[in-house]
């Protein structure tokens, strides 16, 4: 079986509590998560172990994320 991840992931603004799908640009699993908000924004965010979540700021604005799901294959 092979692990992959999925090209998107929810993003959540924390001052509004607003949720977003946004593309994936960049994912090293329990390290960095870098993503793109409407082709228009790119968020770096660090994972954060004691929330088990990743967190970024661009500019006043700061957004969390659990990151993309994994899809598990068969593989034949």
């Amino acid at each position: 079986m092979q692990q992959f991840w999925e090209d998107t992931c929810e993003v959540t603004d924390t001052s509004s509590g607003k949720k977003i799908v946004a593309e994936i640009l960049d994912f090293r699993e329990n390290n960095v998560l870098t993503c793109s908000v409407n082709r228009q924004v790119k968020i770096v965010m660090r994972y954060n172990n004691s929330s088990k979540s990743y967190s970024g700021k661009v500019g006043a604005m700061e957004f969390t994320s659990k990151g993309p799901n994994a899809v598990i294959r068969n593989s034949r």
